[in-house]
Protein backbone atom coordinates (compact mmCIF):
# COMPACT_ATOMS: atom_id res chain seq x y z
CA UNK A 1 0.00 0.00 0.00
CA UNK A 2 2.90 2.57 0.96
CA UNK A 3 4.72 1.94 -1.92
CA UNK A 4 1.65 2.93 -4.51
CA UNK A 5 0.87 5.85 -1.80
CA UNK A 6 3.98 7.24 -2.85
CA UNK A 7 3.32 6.47 -7.13
CA UNK A 8 -0.34 8.02 -6.03
CA UNK A 9 1.56 11.35 -4.95
CA UNK A 10 4.21 11.65 -7.48
CA UNK A 11 1.44 11.79 -10.33
CA UNK A 12 -0.89 13.87 -8.21
CA UNK A 13 1.76 16.63 -7.21
CA UNK A 14 2.41 16.33 -11.45
CA UNK A 15 -0.86 16.88 -12.35
CA UNK A 16 -0.93 20.23 -9.49
CA UNK A 17 2.09 21.07 -11.55
CA UNK A 18 1.28 21.07 -15.18
CA UNK A 19 -1.93 22.41 -13.87
CA UNK A 20 0.18 25.85 -12.57
CA UNK A 21 1.74 25.80 -15.72
CA UNK A 22 -1.16 25.41 -18.17
CA UNK A 23 0.69 22.69 -19.82
CA UNK A 24 -1.82 20.26 -19.51
CA UNK A 25 -3.33 18.41 -23.03
CA UNK A 26 -5.11 15.07 -23.76
CA UNK A 27 -2.00 13.60 -24.03
CA UNK A 28 -0.80 14.13 -20.21
CA UNK A 29 -4.42 13.18 -19.38
CA UNK A 30 -4.04 9.90 -21.15
CA UNK A 31 -0.81 9.07 -19.64
CA UNK A 32 -1.40 10.10 -16.00
CA UNK A 33 -4.96 8.07 -16.00
CA UNK A 34 -3.58 5.30 -17.07
CA UNK A 35 -0.94 5.47 -14.19
CA UNK A 36 -3.82 6.48 -12.08
CA UNK A 37 -5.81 3.61 -13.10
CA UNK A 38 -3.22 0.60 -13.08
CA UNK A 39 -1.76 2.16 -9.63
CA UNK A 40 -5.68 1.30 -8.24
CA UNK A 41 -6.12 -2.21 -10.39
CA UNK A 42 -2.32 -3.12 -8.81
CA UNK A 43 -3.16 -2.38 -5.54
CA UNK A 44 -6.03 -3.93 -5.39
CA UNK A 45 -4.48 -7.23 -6.88
CA UNK A 46 -1.50 -7.23 -4.77
CA UNK A 47 -4.32 -7.01 -1.66
CA UNK A 48 -5.98 -10.07 -3.38
CA UNK A 49 -2.79 -12.11 -3.77
CA UNK A 50 -1.62 -11.41 -0.43
CA UNK A 51 -5.03 -12.41 1.57
CA UNK A 52 -5.51 -15.34 -0.60
CA UNK A 53 -1.86 -16.78 -0.72
CA UNK A 54 -1.79 -17.02 -4.06
CA UNK A 55 2.04 -16.59 -5.04
CA UNK A 56 2.77 -20.42 -4.33
CA UNK A 57 -0.32 -21.35 -6.94
CA UNK A 58 0.74 -18.85 -9.11
CA UNK A 59 4.18 -20.05 -9.34
CA UNK A 60 3.41 -23.95 -9.83
CA UNK A 61 0.36 -22.26 -12.46
CA UNK A 62 3.16 -20.63 -14.67
CA UNK A 63 6.68 -22.49 -13.98
CA UNK A 64 7.39 -18.89 -12.22
CA UNK A 65 10.27 -19.22 -9.15
CA UNK A 66 9.64 -15.54 -7.91
CA UNK A 67 12.22 -13.95 -5.68
CA UNK A 68 11.58 -14.49 -1.74
CA UNK A 69 10.68 -12.33 0.67
CA UNK A 70 9.87 -9.64 -1.17
CA UNK A 71 6.40 -8.60 -2.65
CA UNK A 72 5.00 -8.94 -6.46
CA UNK A 73 5.64 -5.04 -6.82
CA UNK A 74 2.93 -4.92 -9.44
CA UNK A 75 3.04 -1.30 -9.36
CA UNK A 76 6.52 -1.45 -10.84
CA UNK A 77 5.04 -1.25 -14.13
CA UNK A 78 4.24 2.22 -14.04
CA UNK A 79 8.15 3.40 -13.73
CA UNK A 80 9.10 3.17 -17.08
CA UNK A 81 6.34 4.51 -19.07
CA UNK A 82 5.95 7.69 -16.72
CA UNK A 83 9.95 7.67 -17.31
CA UNK A 84 10.10 7.59 -20.68
CA UNK A 85 6.66 9.06 -22.36
CA UNK A 86 6.49 12.18 -20.89
CA UNK A 87 9.91 13.13 -21.65
CA UNK A 88 9.85 11.58 -24.97
CA UNK A 89 6.37 14.04 -25.86
CA UNK A 90 7.95 17.07 -24.66
CA UNK A 91 10.99 16.82 -26.59
CA UNK A 92 10.14 14.54 -29.92
CA UNK A 93 7.00 14.39 -30.20
CA UNK A 94 6.57 12.96 -33.85
CA UNK A 95 7.12 9.20 -34.48
CA UNK A 96 9.14 8.67 -31.13
CA UNK A 97 6.33 9.64 -29.17
CA UNK A 98 3.61 7.81 -30.52
CA UNK A 99 5.44 4.70 -30.81
CA UNK A 100 6.81 5.21 -27.04
CA UNK A 101 2.68 5.90 -26.34
CA UNK A 102 1.57 2.56 -28.13
CA UNK A 103 4.23 0.52 -26.57
CA UNK A 104 3.75 1.99 -22.85
CA UNK A 105 0.11 1.75 -22.93
CA UNK A 106 0.45 -1.85 -23.93
CA UNK A 107 3.10 -2.75 -21.34
CA UNK A 108 0.44 -1.61 -18.58
CA UNK A 109 -2.81 -3.03 -20.05
CA UNK A 110 -0.93 -6.31 -20.38
CA UNK A 111 0.87 -6.30 -16.96
CA UNK A 112 -2.46 -5.72 -15.02
CA UNK A 113 -4.42 -8.14 -17.52
CA UNK A 114 -1.59 -10.78 -17.11
CA UNK A 115 -1.63 -10.71 -12.99
CA UNK A 116 -5.68 -10.68 -12.77
CA UNK A 117 -6.16 -13.45 -15.69
CA UNK A 118 -3.51 -15.58 -13.03
CA UNK A 119 -5.74 -14.49 -10.05
CA UNK A 120 -9.16 -15.66 -11.53
CA UNK A 121 -7.43 -18.90 -13.04
CA UNK A 122 -5.38 -19.67 -9.24
CA UNK A 123 -9.29 -18.76 -7.90
CA UNK A 124 -10.71 -21.44 -10.13
CA UNK A 125 -8.40 -24.09 -9.54
CA UNK A 126 -8.64 -23.54 -6.04
CA UNK A 127 -12.84 -24.07 -6.27
CA UNK A 128 -12.78 -27.03 -8.73
CA UNK A 129 -9.67 -29.05 -6.85
CA UNK A 130 -7.75 -29.06 -10.03
CA UNK A 131 -4.28 -29.75 -9.19
CA UNK A 132 -2.04 -27.34 -10.82
CA UNK A 133 0.50 -29.75 -12.18
CA UNK A 134 -1.92 -30.69 -15.06
CA UNK A 135 -2.34 -26.76 -16.35
CA UNK A 136 0.60 -26.41 -18.97
CA UNK A 137 1.73 -22.30 -19.77
CA UNK A 138 -0.21 -22.67 -22.84
CA UNK A 139 -3.21 -23.00 -21.59
CA UNK A 140 -1.99 -19.85 -19.72
CA UNK A 141 -1.89 -18.29 -23.49
CA UNK A 142 -4.86 -18.74 -24.38
CA UNK A 143 -6.41 -16.87 -21.33
CA UNK A 144 -4.19 -14.07 -22.31
CA UNK A 145 -4.94 -13.77 -25.47
CA UNK A 146 -8.25 -11.54 -25.05
CA UNK A 147 -6.13 -8.95 -22.61
CA UNK A 148 -3.17 -9.58 -25.77
CA UNK A 149 -5.90 -8.18 -27.93
CA UNK A 150 -7.19 -5.77 -26.06
CA UNK A 151 -3.64 -4.13 -25.61
CA UNK A 152 -2.75 -3.88 -29.32
CA UNK A 153 -6.10 -1.82 -30.15
CA UNK A 154 -6.10 0.42 -26.82
CA UNK A 155 -1.98 0.69 -27.98
CA UNK A 156 -2.96 1.10 -31.67
CA UNK A 157 -5.97 3.52 -31.61
CA UNK A 158 -4.75 5.60 -29.01
CA UNK A 159 -1.73 7.33 -29.91
CA UNK A 160 -3.15 7.06 -33.90
CA UNK A 161 -6.22 9.11 -32.63
CA UNK A 162 -4.13 11.74 -30.82
CA UNK A 163 -1.29 12.29 -33.92
CA UNK A 164 -4.22 12.88 -35.88
CA UNK A 165 -3.78 9.46 -38.10
CA UNK A 166 -0.06 9.87 -38.50
CA UNK A 167 1.95 6.83 -38.53
CA UNK A 168 -0.72 4.83 -38.90
CA UNK A 169 1.05 1.90 -40.49
CA UNK A 170 4.16 2.02 -37.97
CA UNK A 171 1.43 1.92 -35.26
CA UNK A 172 -0.31 -0.91 -36.60
CA UNK A 173 2.79 -2.54 -36.49
CA UNK A 174 4.89 -1.87 -33.02
CA UNK A 175 1.10 -2.33 -31.46
CA UNK A 176 0.33 -5.94 -32.77
CA UNK A 177 4.36 -7.19 -32.37
CA UNK A 178 4.82 -5.22 -28.75
CA UNK A 179 1.99 -6.78 -26.75
CA UNK A 180 3.27 -10.04 -27.96
CA UNK A 181 6.74 -10.01 -27.06
CA UNK A 182 6.03 -8.50 -24.37
CA UNK A 183 3.42 -10.87 -22.34
CA UNK A 184 6.36 -13.55 -23.52
CA UNK A 185 9.21 -12.28 -21.86
CA UNK A 186 6.84 -11.66 -18.65
CA UNK A 187 5.94 -15.25 -19.02
CA UNK A 188 9.67 -16.82 -19.55
CA UNK A 189 11.88 -14.23 -17.41
CA UNK A 190 10.83 -15.57 -13.91
CA UNK A 191 11.18 -19.22 -15.41
CA UNK A 192 14.62 -19.11 -17.10
CA UNK A 193 16.20 -17.02 -14.53
CA UNK A 194 14.17 -18.44 -11.03
CA UNK A 195 14.02 -16.98 -8.15
CA UNK A 196 15.89 -13.88 -9.92
CA UNK A 197 13.31 -11.44 -10.19
CA UNK A 198 9.62 -10.57 -8.66
CA UNK A 199 6.94 -9.80 -10.78
CA UNK A 200 7.25 -6.17 -10.68
CA UNK A 201 10.89 -6.90 -11.54
CA UNK A 202 10.25 -9.08 -14.47
CA UNK A 203 7.99 -6.41 -16.02
CA UNK A 204 10.85 -3.91 -15.65
CA UNK A 205 13.20 -5.93 -17.29
CA UNK A 206 10.91 -7.52 -19.70
CA UNK A 207 9.99 -3.34 -21.29
CA UNK A 208 13.55 -2.76 -21.18
CA UNK A 209 13.88 -5.13 -23.97
CA UNK A 210 11.05 -4.32 -25.92
CA UNK A 211 11.47 -0.47 -25.57
CA UNK A 212 15.39 -1.28 -26.89
CA UNK A 213 13.84 -3.57 -29.77
CA UNK A 214 11.70 -0.63 -30.31
CA UNK A 215 14.69 1.81 -30.56
CA UNK A 216 16.46 -0.53 -33.15
CA UNK A 217 13.43 -0.52 -35.39
CA UNK A 218 13.51 3.54 -35.21
CA UNK A 219 17.17 3.26 -35.94
CA UNK A 220 16.48 1.58 -39.10
CA UNK A 221 13.73 3.28 -40.04
CA UNK A 222 15.58 6.91 -39.47
CA UNK A 223 18.68 5.72 -41.40
CA UNK A 224 16.26 4.42 -44.33
CA UNK A 225 14.74 8.02 -44.45
CA UNK A 226 18.06 9.41 -44.24
CA UNK A 227 17.44 11.07 -40.82
CA UNK A 228 20.39 11.77 -38.92
CA UNK A 229 20.33 11.46 -35.16
CA UNK A 230 23.66 11.05 -33.52
CA UNK A 231 24.81 8.49 -35.90
CA UNK A 232 27.90 6.58 -34.54
CA UNK A 233 27.31 6.44 -30.56
CA UNK A 234 24.28 5.31 -30.87
CA UNK A 235 24.53 2.95 -33.61
CA UNK A 236 27.49 1.42 -31.79
CA UNK A 237 26.34 1.16 -28.54
CA UNK A 238 22.79 -0.90 -30.27
CA UNK A 239 25.31 -3.34 -32.16
CA UNK A 240 27.23 -4.00 -28.94
CA UNK A 241 23.84 -4.44 -26.52
CA UNK A 242 22.06 -6.41 -29.49
CA UNK A 243 25.18 -8.66 -29.72
CA UNK A 244 25.37 -9.44 -26.59
CA UNK A 245 21.67 -10.49 -26.50
CA UNK A 246 22.08 -12.62 -29.81
CA UNK A 247 25.22 -14.56 -27.57
CA UNK A 248 22.97 -14.84 -24.19
CA UNK A 249 20.08 -15.94 -26.53
CA UNK A 250 22.25 -18.61 -28.45
CA UNK A 251 23.99 -20.14 -25.06
CA UNK A 252 20.38 -20.28 -23.88
CA UNK A 253 19.03 -22.06 -27.06
CA UNK A 254 21.88 -24.48 -27.79
CA UNK A 255 23.32 -25.82 -24.40
CA UNK A 256 26.23 -27.51 -26.97
CA UNK A 257 27.28 -24.54 -26.70
CA UNK A 258 27.88 -24.04 -23.15
CA UNK A 259 31.10 -26.20 -23.17
CA UNK A 260 33.88 -23.96 -23.03
CA UNK A 261 34.96 -24.35 -26.42
CA UNK A 262 31.69 -23.40 -27.52
CA UNK A 263 31.19 -20.10 -25.64
CA UNK A 264 34.46 -19.42 -27.13
CA UNK A 265 33.68 -19.60 -30.65
CA UNK A 266 30.22 -18.44 -30.56
CA UNK A 267 31.60 -15.33 -28.96
CA UNK A 268 34.19 -15.11 -31.80
CA UNK A 269 31.78 -15.67 -34.07
CA UNK A 270 29.40 -12.88 -32.71
CA UNK A 271 32.34 -10.07 -32.18
CA UNK A 272 33.64 -10.83 -35.82
CA UNK A 273 29.80 -10.43 -37.08
CA UNK A 274 29.22 -7.25 -34.62
CA UNK A 275 32.41 -5.37 -36.29
CA UNK A 276 31.62 -6.87 -39.45
CA UNK A 277 27.92 -4.81 -39.11
CA UNK A 278 29.50 -1.98 -37.86
CA UNK A 279 31.99 -1.41 -40.82
CA UNK A 280 29.29 -1.63 -43.20
CA UNK A 281 27.17 0.98 -41.89
CA UNK A 282 29.63 3.65 -40.46
CA UNK A 283 31.95 2.98 -43.46
CA UNK A 284 34.87 3.20 -40.63
CA UNK A 285 37.07 0.44 -38.53
CA UNK A 286 35.52 -0.03 -35.32
CA UNK A 287 39.08 0.10 -33.62
CA UNK A 288 40.00 3.33 -35.08
CA UNK A 289 36.81 5.33 -34.83
CA UNK A 290 36.99 5.04 -30.62
CA UNK A 291 40.82 5.18 -30.26
CA UNK A 292 40.18 8.60 -32.06
CA UNK A 293 37.03 9.61 -30.03
CA UNK A 294 39.31 8.87 -26.87
CA UNK A 295 42.55 9.71 -27.76
CA UNK A 296 42.28 12.72 -30.02
CA UNK A 297 40.33 14.73 -27.43
CA UNK A 298 42.21 15.62 -23.90
CA UNK A 299 39.22 15.45 -21.86
CA UNK A 300 37.95 12.04 -23.55
CA UNK A 301 41.48 10.62 -22.75
CA UNK A 302 41.64 11.73 -19.03
CA UNK A 303 38.12 10.50 -18.59
CA UNK A 304 39.31 7.02 -19.54
CA UNK A 305 42.49 7.24 -17.53
CA UNK A 306 40.74 8.10 -14.50
CA UNK A 307 37.65 5.40 -15.12
CA UNK A 308 40.34 2.79 -15.70
CA UNK A 309 42.48 3.64 -12.19
CA UNK A 310 38.66 3.88 -10.42
CA UNK A 311 37.96 0.34 -12.42
CA UNK A 312 41.73 -1.18 -10.96
CA UNK A 313 40.31 0.60 -6.97
CA UNK A 314 36.99 -1.32 -7.29
CA UNK A 315 38.91 -4.48 -8.46
CA UNK A 316 41.24 -4.21 -5.05
CA UNK A 317 38.53 -3.50 -2.75
CA UNK A 318 37.10 -7.29 -4.30
CA UNK A 319 40.25 -8.78 -3.77
CA UNK A 320 41.08 -7.69 0.05
CA UNK A 321 37.69 -8.09 0.79
CA UNK A 322 37.56 -11.74 -0.39
CA UNK A 323 40.69 -12.24 1.38
CA UNK A 324 39.84 -10.65 4.47
CA UNK A 325 37.18 -13.43 4.79
CA UNK A 326 38.80 -17.19 5.79
CA UNK A 327 37.43 -20.01 3.53
CA UNK A 328 35.47 -21.76 6.65
CA UNK A 329 33.71 -18.14 6.92
CA UNK A 330 32.86 -17.43 3.78
CA UNK A 331 29.00 -15.30 4.10
CA UNK A 332 26.95 -12.82 2.35
CA UNK A 333 29.17 -9.40 2.32
CA UNK A 334 27.84 -6.15 4.88
CA UNK A 335 25.57 -3.85 3.97
CA UNK A 336 28.24 -1.26 4.74
CA UNK A 337 31.04 -3.05 2.73
CA UNK A 338 28.46 -2.99 -0.41
CA UNK A 339 27.87 0.74 0.09
CA UNK A 340 31.81 0.93 -1.01
CA UNK A 341 30.40 0.56 -4.52
CA UNK A 342 27.72 3.19 -4.32
CA UNK A 343 30.80 5.62 -2.97
CA UNK A 344 33.46 4.31 -6.56
CA UNK A 345 29.68 4.52 -8.95
CA UNK A 346 29.62 8.46 -7.71
CA UNK A 347 32.80 9.13 -8.38
CA UNK A 348 32.73 6.97 -11.80
CA UNK A 349 29.46 8.48 -12.99
CA UNK A 350 29.83 12.47 -11.41
CA UNK A 351 32.78 13.46 -14.01
CA UNK A 352 30.65 11.98 -16.91
CA UNK A 353 27.77 14.03 -16.40
CA UNK A 354 29.56 16.69 -15.42
CA UNK A 355 31.98 17.51 -18.24
CA UNK A 356 30.83 14.27 -21.22
CA UNK A 357 27.77 12.86 -20.85
CA UNK A 358 27.68 11.51 -24.05
CA UNK A 359 31.61 9.34 -23.68
CA UNK A 360 29.83 8.44 -19.83
CA UNK A 361 27.15 6.74 -22.14
CA UNK A 362 28.90 5.14 -24.24
CA UNK A 363 31.14 4.08 -21.53
CA UNK A 364 28.14 2.51 -19.30
CA UNK A 365 26.93 0.79 -22.41
CA UNK A 366 30.08 -0.64 -22.98
CA UNK A 367 30.36 -1.41 -19.27
CA UNK A 368 27.05 -3.48 -19.26
CA UNK A 369 28.06 -5.50 -21.98
CA UNK A 370 31.14 -6.96 -20.12
CA UNK A 371 29.40 -7.29 -17.16
CA UNK A 372 26.94 -9.47 -19.06
CA UNK A 373 29.42 -11.64 -20.92
CA UNK A 374 31.33 -11.84 -17.05
CA UNK A 375 28.38 -12.77 -15.65
CA UNK A 376 27.76 -15.58 -18.06
CA UNK A 377 31.09 -16.61 -18.11
CA UNK A 378 30.70 -17.00 -14.31
CA UNK A 379 27.41 -19.15 -14.60
CA UNK A 380 28.73 -21.31 -17.41
CA UNK A 381 31.81 -21.76 -15.35
CA UNK A 382 33.68 -21.32 -18.60
CA UNK A 383 37.50 -21.91 -17.93
CA UNK A 384 39.67 -20.08 -17.17
CA UNK A 385 37.35 -17.58 -15.54
CA UNK A 386 34.08 -18.79 -14.63
CA UNK A 387 35.93 -20.62 -11.28
CA UNK A 388 37.58 -17.26 -10.36
CA UNK A 389 34.71 -14.87 -11.18
CA UNK A 390 32.39 -17.44 -8.65
CA UNK A 391 34.91 -16.59 -6.33
CA UNK A 392 35.33 -13.31 -6.66
CA UNK A 393 31.60 -11.96 -7.19
CA UNK A 394 30.60 -13.51 -3.66
CA UNK A 395 31.44 -9.46 -2.48
CA UNK A 396 28.10 -8.75 -4.10
CA UNK A 397 25.72 -11.22 -2.84
CA UNK A 398 22.77 -10.35 -0.63
CA UNK A 399 20.08 -11.98 0.59
CA UNK A 400 18.13 -10.58 -2.59
CA UNK A 401 20.74 -12.39 -4.80
CA UNK A 402 18.88 -16.44 -4.34
CA UNK A 403 18.78 -17.04 -8.27
CA UNK A 404 21.50 -18.49 -10.18
CA UNK A 405 22.61 -15.44 -11.81
CA UNK A 406 24.46 -12.34 -9.52
CA UNK A 407 22.28 -9.27 -10.66
CA UNK A 408 23.61 -7.18 -7.33
CA UNK A 409 26.39 -5.26 -9.44
CA UNK A 410 24.62 -5.18 -12.49
CA UNK A 411 21.53 -3.19 -11.16
CA UNK A 412 23.71 -0.98 -9.49
CA UNK A 413 25.27 0.09 -13.02
CA UNK A 414 22.23 -0.33 -14.69
CA UNK A 415 20.52 2.35 -11.94
CA UNK A 416 23.13 4.60 -11.92
CA UNK A 417 22.97 4.93 -16.11
CA UNK A 418 19.24 4.85 -16.91
CA UNK A 419 19.03 8.29 -16.60
CA UNK A 420 21.38 8.57 -19.39
CA UNK A 421 19.90 5.76 -21.47
CA UNK A 422 16.60 6.99 -21.59
CA UNK A 423 16.59 10.43 -21.79
CA UNK A 424 15.78 11.65 -25.14
CA UNK A 425 17.62 15.06 -24.92
CA UNK A 426 21.02 15.61 -26.64
CA UNK A 427 23.69 14.41 -24.70
CA UNK A 428 26.39 16.47 -26.15
CA UNK A 429 24.73 19.51 -24.82
CA UNK A 430 22.21 18.28 -22.03
CA UNK A 431 23.66 19.36 -18.46
CA UNK A 432 20.20 19.10 -16.11
CA UNK A 433 19.44 17.29 -13.09
CA UNK A 434 17.04 13.90 -14.06
CA UNK A 435 20.54 12.90 -15.38
CA UNK A 436 21.51 12.81 -11.82
CA UNK A 437 18.84 10.43 -10.74
CA UNK A 438 21.05 7.95 -10.66
CA UNK A 439 24.15 8.77 -8.48
CA UNK A 440 21.49 10.89 -6.44
CA UNK A 441 19.27 8.29 -5.62
CA UNK A 442 21.91 5.32 -5.58
CA UNK A 443 25.02 6.70 -4.80
CA UNK A 444 24.08 9.39 -2.52
CA UNK A 445 20.58 8.50 -1.41
CA UNK A 446 20.53 5.12 -0.52
CA UNK A 447 24.06 4.73 0.75
CA UNK A 448 23.54 7.31 3.14
CA UNK A 449 19.79 5.76 4.38
CA UNK A 450 22.14 2.25 4.57
CA UNK A 451 25.53 3.63 6.60
CA UNK A 452 23.46 6.28 8.86
CA UNK A 453 20.71 3.98 9.32
CA UNK A 454 22.73 1.25 10.34
CA UNK A 455 24.93 3.75 12.80
CA UNK A 456 22.36 5.56 14.06
CA UNK A 457 18.78 4.07 13.49
CA UNK A 458 16.81 3.38 16.27
CA UNK A 459 13.25 4.10 15.04
CA UNK A 460 12.04 1.36 12.60
CA UNK A 461 9.02 2.51 9.84
CA UNK A 462 6.36 0.36 10.65
CA UNK A 463 7.00 -3.22 8.99
CA UNK A 464 10.55 -1.87 7.62
CA UNK A 465 14.09 -2.76 9.02
CA UNK A 466 14.67 0.86 7.32
CA UNK A 467 15.35 3.53 9.79
CA UNK A 468 13.70 6.91 10.43
CA UNK A 469 16.70 8.34 10.92
CA UNK A 470 18.43 6.77 8.21
CA UNK A 471 15.31 8.20 5.61
CA UNK A 472 15.48 11.33 7.12
CA UNK A 473 19.83 11.57 6.34
CA UNK A 474 19.40 10.20 2.70
CA UNK A 475 16.62 13.62 2.24
CA UNK A 476 19.18 15.73 3.48
CA UNK A 477 22.26 14.47 1.60
CA UNK A 478 20.24 14.85 -1.64
CA UNK A 479 19.48 18.13 -0.79
CA UNK A 480 22.62 18.93 -0.20
CA UNK A 481 24.38 16.95 -3.40
CA UNK A 482 21.94 19.12 -5.36
CA UNK A 483 22.63 22.36 -4.13
CA UNK A 484 26.38 21.26 -4.86
CA UNK A 485 25.28 20.24 -8.44
CA UNK A 486 23.98 23.48 -9.04
CA UNK A 487 26.99 25.07 -7.45
CA UNK A 488 29.16 23.37 -10.36
CA UNK A 489 26.89 24.52 -13.21
CA UNK A 490 24.15 21.60 -13.61
CA UNK A 491 20.63 23.26 -14.81
CA UNK A 492 18.20 22.76 -12.15
CA UNK A 493 15.30 23.15 -14.31
CA UNK A 494 15.00 19.48 -15.23
CA UNK A 495 15.37 20.46 -18.33
CA UNK A 496 18.14 21.74 -20.56
CA UNK A 497 17.00 25.47 -20.79
CA UNK A 498 20.00 27.21 -20.39
CA UNK A 499 19.22 29.27 -17.43
CA UNK A 500 22.36 28.26 -15.40
CA UNK A 501 21.53 28.79 -12.04
CA UNK A 502 17.91 30.06 -12.12
CA UNK A 503 15.35 28.37 -10.35
CA UNK A 504 11.52 28.93 -10.13
CA UNK A 505 8.77 28.01 -6.66
CA UNK A 506 7.91 25.10 -8.86
CA UNK A 507 10.93 23.25 -10.04
CA UNK A 508 12.24 23.81 -6.45
CA UNK A 509 8.73 22.16 -5.36
CA UNK A 510 9.23 19.25 -7.83
CA UNK A 511 12.97 18.79 -6.53
CA UNK A 512 11.94 18.81 -2.58
CA UNK A 513 9.12 16.64 -3.04
CA UNK A 514 10.79 14.06 -5.63
CA UNK A 515 13.71 13.80 -3.30
CA UNK A 516 11.29 13.24 -0.44
CA UNK A 517 9.07 10.69 -2.29
CA UNK A 518 12.32 9.24 -3.22
CA UNK A 519 13.47 9.08 0.40
CA UNK A 520 10.33 7.15 1.20
CA UNK A 521 10.14 4.71 -1.14
CA UNK A 522 13.94 3.72 -0.74
CA UNK A 523 12.25 2.78 3.22
CA UNK A 524 9.41 1.27 2.22
CA UNK A 525 9.96 -0.67 -0.96
CA UNK A 526 10.63 -4.37 -1.02
CA UNK A 527 11.72 -4.34 -3.98
CA UNK A 528 15.30 -3.98 -5.72
CA UNK A 529 16.13 -0.47 -4.66
CA UNK A 530 19.26 -0.49 -7.34
CA UNK A 531 16.50 -0.94 -10.10
CA UNK A 532 13.09 1.02 -8.70
CA UNK A 533 14.93 4.44 -7.32
CA UNK A 534 16.34 5.72 -10.48
CA UNK A 535 13.16 5.05 -12.14
CA UNK A 536 10.83 6.52 -9.74
CA UNK A 537 13.71 9.77 -9.06
CA UNK A 538 13.83 9.98 -13.12
CA UNK A 539 10.15 9.92 -13.64
CA UNK A 540 9.27 12.73 -10.82
CA UNK A 541 11.71 15.06 -11.90
CA UNK A 542 11.99 14.76 -15.90
CA UNK A 543 8.01 14.35 -16.12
Amino acid sequence: MREEAVLFCAIFFALKEHLQKHTYDVYLLVVHGMALVCIVCGYKLNKKIEFHRMVPMMQKLTGWELREYAGMGVWCCILLPLATVLPEYNLRGGLDAAVGLSLNISFLICSILTIHILCDKVRELSLSKTKTDNVHLERIWKDLIPGVCLASIVGTAVPYFLFKGKFGAILLGIGILGPILYTFLLLKLPKCLPKSFTFGEATIVAQSLVLFVNKVFLKIVYMNLNVANDQNVSTITMVAVLSVGVLVLLLRLFPVLQTTRGFYFTLLLVSIGAVTGLYLVLQDNLFMWLYEYIFYSSLKRSLFTYWLVMTGIAVLIVIYQNNCQKSDEKKTSTTVVRKYFHIIAVCVYLPGLLWDPEFLYLASIGAFCVFVLLESIRTLCVYPFGEILNIFLQVFLDERDGGQIILTHIYLLVGCSLSLWISPYDLNFANHLPLYSGILSLGIGDMVASVFGTAFGKTKWAGSEKSVEGTAAAFVAQIAAIALLMYFGVDPNLTPSGHGHLIDSLVLNKIVIGIALTSLLEAWTTQIDNLVLPLFMYAVMAG
